[in-house]
C-alpha cells in the first residue's frame, strides 16, 4: 500500500493516496493549491470541474474550501478509482463525484474549472475548458512551462478571459527537461 500524504487544503489537511496516479507533490500541484487558497473567497458554493483529476487532490481541496459540488474527470480508470477512494478517505464523497471519460462526457458551465495537464493536452482541450467556464467563472491552469506562457495567454485572451494571477516554480531534473525549461507555471483567470 502506498503512503498517505497530508496536504493542506482549507481548515484541515487532506490525506491523499497516489496509487499510481500523478503525484500530488509535483510543483504544479503545489502552485494550483496555492492559487486556490489565494482565491478561496470566490469558491464558496460554486460548482467545480477538475479535468484530469488524477488523485482528486484539486477537486477535494475545492470541496474542503467550501465549493458547491465538485466533479473530477479523468480518462484513466485507475485515477478515477484513486480519486474516489481519496474522497472517501477524507469524508468528502458527498461533495465530489468522479467521471471516467473525456471532456465530451461533461455538459454545463462551472464556476471553477481546474486543469493541471501537460502543455500539449492543455492546447488540445483549451476550447473545451473555456466553453465550460461560467460567466464570471474562474479557470485555473497549470502543467506548462514558462516558455509556453505566450500561447496559453493568447488563447485565454481570445476566450474573453482575464488573467488574475500567475505563479511559477522550478523543478530540477537530472537531465535536460524535454521542453528546455525547469520553470513551471500556474495561472488563475476569470471570464469577463
Amino acid at each position: 500500500m502506498d503512503p498517505v500524504l497530508p496536504w493542506e487544503a482549507g481548515d484541515r489537511d487532506l490525506m491523499i493516496r497516489c496509487a499510481g496516479a500523478f503525484g500530488p507533490s509535483h510543483v504544479t500541484t503545489r502552485l494550483c493549491l496555492r492559487l486556490m487558497d489565494r482565491h478561496r473567497d470566490h469558491i464558496a458554493n460554486e460548482p467545480v470541474l477538475d479535468v484530469g483529476c488524477g488523485t482528486g487532490i484539486l477537486a477535494l481541496a475545492a470541496a474542503r474550501m467550501g465549493a458547491g459540488h465538485c466533479t473530477g474527470l479523468d480518462i484513466c480508470p485507475r485515477s478515477v478509482m484513486t480519486a474516489r477512494r481519496n474522497g472517501e478517505l477524507n469524508g468528502l464523497q458527498r461533495q465530489a463525484h468522479w467521471v471516467l471519460g473525456s471532456v465530451e462526457a461533461i455538459r454545463g458551465h462551472f464556476g471553477w474549472v481546474l486543469a493541471n495537464l501537460p502543455f500539449p493536452a492543455l492546447q488540445d482541450l483549451m476550447g473545451d475548458l473555456l466553453r465550460m467556464v461560467a460567466t464570471r467563472g474562474r479557470l485555473l491552469l497549470s502543467g506548462f512551462h514558462d516558455i509556453d506562457w505566450h500561447p496559453v495567454a493568447s488563447r485565454l485572451k481570445e476566450g474573453s478571459m482575464v488573467i488574475l494571477e500567475r505563479l511559477s516554480g522550478d523543478l530540477s531534473f537530472a537531465a535536460e527537461p524535454p521542453s528546455g525549461s525547469y520553470t513551471w507555471m500556474a495561472l488563475m483567470a476569470e471570464r469577463n
